[in-house]
C-alpha cells in the first residue's frame, strides 16, 4: 500500500513539471505577444494618456476660471486700483464705448456700467443673453448695459447680416425682441431666416427687407467692430465693466457677485 502511494506521488511529481511545460507555449504565444497585440496595447496606452491629459486640462481650466473670476472680483473691483490690474484704455475709446450705441438699457448714471461686444452666432454670447435678459428687471436701476456689435465673420459667416438685421429691427423699435429671437435661431441666420424672424415679430416686412437688402446699417456695424478692435477686443463675448475689460462668458453667480461688489465700490 505504501509502495502504491509512493509510486502515485512520484508520478504526480514527475507529471507536474511536464504539465507546466505544456502550458508554457500557450503563455509564450499569448495575444499580447503577437504583433497586432503589441499595437493594441500601445494604442490603449496612448488613449489612456490622452484621456488623462484631457481630464487634467479640464481640471486646470476649471481652477483657472475660478481663480480668475475671484481675482477679478476681489482685486479689480474692491482692493486694487483699476490702473494697477488692467491696461489703461485710451480716454477717447473709453468715452466712445458708451456713446453712440444703438441699443442699451438701464439709467446712464447707474453705478454699474457694462459694455458688451457680441456676435449673434457666438454660442457663448447666446448663453450670456439668457442671463443679461433678466437684468432689465433684477437690476433695473443699478446696471447700464450697452450693446456693441462684433461679428467674427471668419468663423460666423452670417454674423454681419444678423447684426445689420437687428439694427433694421431697431428702426422699428424692436431691437431687444429681435436680439432674443436671433439667439433662439442661431443655427440658421440666413437672409430668408432673418426675414422670417422679422415677420414673426410683426415688423413691417417690406420696410425690413428694404433695410436688410440695402445694407442700410453696414457702416454702423463696421464702426462698432472697429471700436472693439481699438479697445482690444479679439473675441466674443467681451465686456467692459466700469472700464475693466474681461473676455469670455461669465457664469450667472459670478455676475451677481461682480455687480454686487461694483455697486458697493461705486457707492463708497
Amino acid at each position: 500500500m505504501s509502495e502504491h502511494l509512493q509510486h502515485s506521488s512520484e508520478n504526480t511529481l514527475t507529471q507536474t513539471p511536464s504539465a507546466l511545460r505544456h502550458d508554457e507555449p500557450h503563455l509564450q504565444n499569448g495575444w499580447w505577444k503577437k504583433e497586432w497585440g503589441k499595437w493594441l496595447i500601445a494604442l490603449g496606452i496612448i488613449l489612456l494618456i490622452i484621456a488623462m491629459a484631457v481630464a487634467q486640462e479640464a481640471w486646470r481650466r476649471q481652477i483657472r476660471v475660478q481663480d480668475i473670476t475671484w481675482e477679478d472680483i476681489e482685486l479689480n473691483f474692491s482692493r486694487v486700483p483699476v490702473s494697477e490690474v488692467s491696461p489703461p484704455i485710451d480716454s477717447r475709446i473709453s468715452v466712445e464705448l458708451y456713446e453712440g450705441a444703438t441699443a442699451e438699457f438701464g439709467p446712464k448714471d447707474a453705478p454699474v456700467q457694462i459694455v458688451a461686444f457680441v456676435d449673434f452666432q457666438c454660442p457663448f454670447c447666446a448663453r450670456q443673453a439668457e442671463i443679461i435678459k433678466d437684468w432689465q428687471s433684477v437690476y433695473r436701476n443699478n446696471v447700464r448695459y450697452v450693446f456693441r456689435h462684433f461679428p467674427v465673420s471668419s468663423i460666423h459667416p452670417d454674423a454681419i447680416a444678423a447684426s445689420e438685421a437687428s439694427l433694421c429691427a431697431n428702426d422699428q423699435g424692436k431691437f431687444w425682441q429681435y436680439h432674443d429671437a436671433l439667439f433662439l435661431n442661431r443655427d440658421d441666420l440666413s437672409t430668408p431666416s432673418l426675414k422670417r424672424i422679422a415677420r414673426s415679430l410683426s415688423l413691417d416686412g417690406a420696410a425690413f427687407d428694404s433695410c436688410l437688402d440695402g445694407r442700410f446699417h453696414r457702416l454702423k456695424v463696421q464702426e462698432d467692430y472697429q471700436l472693439g478692435l481699438d479697445a482690444g477686443v479679439r473675441g466674443t463675448p467681451t465686456y467692459f465693466i466700469n472700464g475693466i475689460k474681461r473676455a469670455g462668458a461669465i457664469p450667472r453667480p459670478i455676475w451677481d457677485q461682480i455687480i454686487a461688489i461694483v455697486r458697493a465700490t461705486a457707492n463708497k
